[in-house]
């Protein structure tokens, strides 16, 4: 579908114009509210969210460290003192220590030993090797000067009143999952920055119809002060026919109550002038209201040659709010089939590593670690796993039913649209003449009037015909540009350069 470069329209002589360089146009105020705008603001965290929540897929195989430290109190100190448990062992075998010598001499004379067992012997009972323990031997061992059992060293710590201790742990897991979510991830993402990209196109439509009704309301004022000024005239006009008897005093009533009703108006007019003013500056993100000349509302000129069907298939095919369900629809399939790699082994390579103030075990030893290969393989859950698979199905089932729906709404929303651009197309010439018929009626009449061949109520009801005529056809092409820009945004393709730069 092509478009041609837009063009401006101008409406009736536009009171931006009168007071020279407006101080807003459509183009500026839509790049403002993209600045500025705090719907707009607000919903642009949607897209750091969804990369933040695709990122997490990746903790399927990313490998996780802690480290932490621990200082305890216990409320007790526990020992173990081998001297107390066993102090009769000395005595009760010191016989056997004083002649452990001669019992070793007897055992290598017959052969029985050698220097391996010599050597293995010397290491049970605590010497660096078989020179050592011959040596012992030969000076005689007792319970007293031999091989001590506990006593001198003190009591063994089991449990001190007070340790520290730090520990450092590592899972590294391998999941097949990681692809799934990261494919429903990325889906995601795309449809946050697609969401967006809808929401701008809205802030820019909301922009717009701001924009058109505080123009109107602008213009409206500009006619009706016309219309004010054309009522004093005639006010005048009708106090000089009565001073010179050609008219009653009941001409000047009317003539008085007509002022008095365009008046009436003209201040209506202003105060949604303002409103509509406000309205505008809540859409550009400002906090006072919009002052100064707004400049002419311009129009797109749109490809005329389309038919309704180019643009409801040129809308479904590239609006925002369609590609973010389709992609919605890609992220809710990848999560089915991540729900059903839920049931199949989990891998994880895994270690830590330990350190106490204390004796980590029966040694001196105060570290210790560990590393390891762990598999988990999911038998039942309680039904988790089965009700997430569920879960996924369904929503796998609903994204489907949303794209049909939104493209759907789509198609009637630009069908719609299209319809009423013809309408509103075809109103404006209609109105033009309206305007041109009712100029001719007022200067007839007005001329009759002042030749005394016309009633003061006609006149006045020649004006009123030409500033319904003038507002209507101000409203008409209002319309006509307003109904463009709901086509341009019903067919997702109102941007900032759609108005002109």
């Amino acid at each position: 579908m092509t478009r041609s470069l837009l063009v401006l329209l101008l409406l009736l002589p536009s009171t931006a114009l009168a007071q020279g360089a407006p101080s807003l146009t459509l183009a500026d105020a839509m790049e403002e509210a993209l600045r500025n705008n705090p719907t707009l603001e607000a919903g642009l965290e949607t897209v750091p969210q969804s990369k933040a929540q695709r990122d997490r897929a990746l903790a399927y195989i990313t490998p996780q460290v802690s480290v932490g430290y621990q200082h305890r109190i216990n409320d007790r100190e526990i020992a173990f003192d081998m001297g107390d448990s066993f102090s009769g062992v000395g005595d009760a075998f010191g016989g056997i220590y004083g002649n452990i010598g001669f019992i070793y001499g007897e055992l290598f004379a017959a052969g029985m030993l050698d220097g391996d067992d010599c050597t293995e012997i010397a290491l049970i009972n605590g010497f660096a090797d078989c020179a050592e323990l011959t040596e012992q031997l030969d000076g005689g061992l007792s319970a007293d000067d031999g091989v001590d059992i506990g006593g001198d060293e003190g009591p063994t710590v089991i449990q001190p009143k007070e340790m520290n201790a730090v520990a450092a742990n590592l899972t590294w897991p391998i999941n097949p999952r990681v692809g799934t979510a990261l494919a429903a991830g990325a889906a995601s993402v795309r449809a946050a920055e697609l969401s967006i990209e809808k929401a701008r196109s809205d802030v820019l439509l909301a922009v717009v119809r701001a924009y058109a009704a505080a123009y109107r309301m602008q213009e409206s004022t500009a006619i009706l002060a016309e219309q004010v000024a054309l009522a004093a005239k005639h006010v005048s006009n009708t106090e000089v026919m009565l001073g010179a008897g050609v008219a009653t005093r009941d001409f000047l009533l009317q003539a008085q109550l007509e002022k008095a009703r365009v008046e009436k108006s003209l201040r209506d007019v202003q105060q949604q002038e303002r409103a509509m003013r406000r309205t505008l500056a809540f859409a550009l993100g400002r906090r006072d209201p919009v002052t100064g000349a707004l400049a002419s509302l311009p129009t797109p000129e749109l490809d005329a040659q389309g038919d309704v069907q180019t643009w409801v298939d040129h809308g479904v095919r590239t609006r925002a709010d369609g590609g973010a369900a389709r992609e919605q629809q890609v992220a809710a399939d990848a999560l089915s089939v991540d729900s059903a790699l839920a049931f199949l082994p989990q891998f994880a390579i895994t270690g830590a590593f330990n350190w106490s103030d204390q004796s980590s075990g029966f040694d001196d030893k105060k570290t210790s670690w560990w590393v390891g290969l762990g598999v988990n393989l999911p038998i039942w859950d309680g039904g988790l796993n089965v009700a997430s698979a569920r879960e996924a199905a369904s929503r796998k089932r609903q994204a489907a039913a949303q794209v049909r729906a939104v493209d759907a709404q789509i198609a009637l929303e630009v069908a719609n649209a299209y319809d009423a651009w013809t309408s509103a197309r075809e109103a404006v010439p209609v109105a033009a003449l309206a305007l041109a018929l009712a100029q001719e009626v007022h200067r007839l009449v007005d001329s009759r009037y002042r030749a005394g061949a016309a009633r003061a109520i006609e006149v006045e009801d020649a004006r009123a015909s030409l500033q319904q005529a003038g507002l209507s056809l101000l409203g008409e092409r209002v319309a006509e540009q307003l109904a463009a820009a709901e086509l341009l945004a019903a067919g997702g393709e109102l941007r900032l350069g759609s108005f002109g730069d």
